[in-house]
């Protein structure tokens, strides 16, 4: 058991949805039922036609087998199709920031992606990360796939902005070449 407990501590995939995450869901049966159902701050969501079942502490990856048990006993057969969903918010200089539903193997280059991408005033590198009340700053996180760029329930990235001086280095140096021309112009 404690490998199993270490195996989802490791995998971010598999940790358990958090309030405000969600899951979408589409049932098959005598008519088509979907929707996305909003994780409560008591970690349990509202399924149609059953009512409310406790997701907390149930990894991502089992979500789906919960639910089709629920649903196997009221109707037969069934078609239950289940998606955790976990809540990012991106910020700063992407061109839609929002807060985001994601799929659990979503990474953060998925979720700036989402956002509509880094504009042109944007910095790619690094990217703050506010995860778990931690400041993290990530380089090269648009070429990464690894576990620390896959997105976490509640995850705040924020794309930073370039600095002023880099954004306008052509402007300054052409500032400075028209004051050097007028000072050597003026001494002639």
């Amino acid at each position: 058991m404690v490998g199993a407990a270490h195996a989802q501590a490791s995998d971010p995939t598999t940790r358990p949805l958090k309030p405000g995450d969600r899951i979408q869901i589409t049932i098959w049966a005598d008519t088509a039922i979907e929707g996305e159902l909003i994780v409560d701050e008591r970690g349990s969501v509202t399924l149609p036609r059953l009512g409310n079942m406790s997701v907390a502490g149930v990894p991502a990856q089992q979500l789906g087998d919960s639910v089709r048990k629920a649903y196997g006993r009221i109707l037969l057969p069934v078609a239950v199709e289940v998606i955790p969903l976990r809540r990012v918010t991106v910020s700063g200089d992407v061109f839609k920031p929002n807060t985001l539903f994601l799929e659990t193997r979503s990474t953060i280059r998925d979720a700036v992606a989402r956002a509509g991408g880094v504009t042109e005033l944007g910095r790619e590198n690094p990217v703050l990360l506010l995860r778990d009340a931690t400041e993290l700053r990530l380089k090269g996180w648009s070429r990464r796939g690894d576990a620390e760029t896959i997105v976490h329930s509640g995850d705040a990235i924020i794309v930073l902005r370039e600095p002023w001086i880099k954004r306008n280095v052509f402007s300054i140096i052409s500032g400075l070449g028209i004051v050097a021309s007028l000072i050597l112009t003026t001494t002639r």
